[in-house]
């Protein structure tokens, strides 16, 4: 989400409609608004309430502390005043607008939309409504894709570490049968290359930062790290480094561009040293096509270097439209194609990929869980011939997951994952006909 272009949107409202501070209980509002500007939100909500009454309270008082308790990160709390607030003035364009804000960072979107739309057919001056429009704008980009609804206060860094375990019926993906036809007659497959079961343990940690250049642009960057160690499967342990970073710009009201440059590096950790690298470019389109529909069309384009063995690097080139549809507040049902190829200077390891998915995901605010199944379909051909076969590659590929996250609520970014997938890998080679089932379980802390 873009946290820092919404801030600033907020602000530049803000200066368009200004309330002022009631004469009343004078030095106990100066001495708040002095902690607030120290940065001590809640002592300064602890010192308005303590001398708060809500039955002959001003309107400027509940906004104040409603000021208070969203800096202090209480939103419901803030809501609570800001509410109170319009109560008794409900035509206050700025309190409908921290009303709008809070109700946001609640993941309240169709609520928080009708207050900024409330306010804007008010007829406010003209940058307000511009500000007003880019802010819906955003609300819908979030309601059609929850990864970009925010998570409580803004800021410019988040960081995440994430541990856990799975459990891979084939972590090899080796084929259904021990034996297969190599040249037209039967091998019986080693040990090593027939379907192997293992669990491994993973650790995953990653920070973003997000910079504003000004009211329309903004520059991300993202950096992670990841860490699999498998119990018995120690030639598939890896450790991958991957990074990106770009500008991101908002057009108009409903159509947003990234372009983040991307790097990634994979090693085996039993090999040593790096197996591949690669560098790309990675453009994303959003168009806010409807306040329930976001059209997404996702490219790359990445250069990858395999090391002792640059016959095999190849170019890479992917074309993904995706649709993003909202039929209620807390579901959201999505729909991709895939198209892919890949260019090696081997011809067995050039192919096409074609691909489509079908996916919902609910989220139980109450309760903090969220949930999700996906199906996908994907068809790849591959150019050159294997040695000892007589045909090129050419594999279907049918998956299906589902996952499920729990927020606990008795600390603030912890949440539980559990997932499963199954594929279902059909091939006109024997060695590459496999199914595979993951279970996976971990828990996050986010910051």
């Amino acid at each position: 989400m873009d946290k820092t272009f919404y801030a600033a949107s907020v602000c530049a409202i803000l200066l368009a409609c200004t309330a002022p501070i009631p004469a009343i209980a004078q030095a106990q509002l100066a001495k708040a608004q002095q902690l607030m500007a120290a940065d001590q939100y809640e002592q300064a909500l602890h010192l308005l309430e303590s001398a708060h009454d809500p039955t002959t309270a001003t309107t400027q008082e509940f906004f104040l502390l409603g000021m208070a308790a969203k800096q202090a990160g209480d939103l419901p709390r803030a809501e609570k005043y800001f509410r109170a607030a319009l109560e008794r003035e409900p035509g206050a364009g700025r309190i409908r607008l921290e009303l709008a804000e809070v109700l946001f960072r609640q993941g309240k979107l169709d609520a928080s939309r009708a207050e900024l739309v409330a306010v804007q057919d008010s007829n406010p001056p003209e940058q307000v409504r511009q500000n007003i429009g880019m802010f819906i704008a955003q609300v819908d980009a979030a309601k059609a894709d929850p990864r970009m609804r925010p998570q409580g206060p803004q800021k410019n860094w988040s960081a995440y570490i994430t541990a856990g375990f799975t459990s891979d019926s084939n972590v090899n993906a080796g084929p259904e049968n021990d034996t297969v036809f190599l040249y037209g007659l039967p091998f019986t497959l080693s040990s090593d290359a027939q379907k192997t079961q293992d669990i491994a343990f993973f650790l995953r940690a990653g920070v973003s930062h997000q910079h504003q250049l000004d009211s329309g642009i903004t520059w991300r960057t993202n950096l992670n790290l990841s860490y699999t160690k498998h119990s018995k499967s120690s030639a598939y342990d890896t450790t991958n480094l991957s990074a990106s970073t770009g500008p991101s710009f908002r057009i108009g009201e409903r159509v947003g561009l990234s372009v983040p440059i991307t790097f990634d590096i994979q090693r085996f950790n039993e090999q040593g040293g790096w197996h591949t690298q690669s560098v790309g470019l990675a453009p994303r389109l959003q168009f806010a096509a409807h306040p329930q529909v976001q059209v997404f069309l996702d490219t790359s384009v990445l250069r990858k270097r395999y090391r002792g063995n640059s016959d095999r690097n190849l170019t890479a080139y992917t074309f993904n439209p995706s649709l993003n549809y909202q039929p209620t507040e807390n579901g959201n049902i999505a729909l991709g194609l895939q198209y892919g190829r890949e260019i090696s200077g081997l011809d067995i390891h050039t192919n096409t990929v074609l691909g489509a998915y079908l996916g919902y995901q609910h989220v139980f605010r109450e309760q903090g869980i969220r949930a999700s199944v996906t199906a996908s379909y994907t068809d790849t051909k591959f150019k050159g011939i294997q040695a000892a076969q007589t045909v090129a590659r050419h594999d279907i590929s049918r998956r299906i997951s589902a996952n499920m996250s729990y927020d606990l609520p008795q600390v603030q970014g912890l949440s539980l994952l559990g997932s499963v997938s199954y594929q279902d890998n059909k091939s006109n080679i024997d060695m590459n006909n496999y199914d595979r089932l993951q279970l996976s379980l971990s828990v996050t802390r986010r910051f």
